[in-house]
């Protein structure tokens, strides 16, 4: 049970992490599609 706390940070930080670079990814298709200067 001392574990679970630890976990459910990992499987956070994780979700977090995934999450970021999926938003990299359409980020990055969407300025290949269509070039804006940000």
């Amino acid at each position: 049970m001392i574990f679970l706390p630890f976990t459910g940070h990992v499987v956070t930080l994780v979700f977090y992490l995934l999450t970021l670079a999926a938003l990299k990814v359409l980020r990055a298709q969407i300025i290949d599609a269509e070039p804006v200067t940000v």
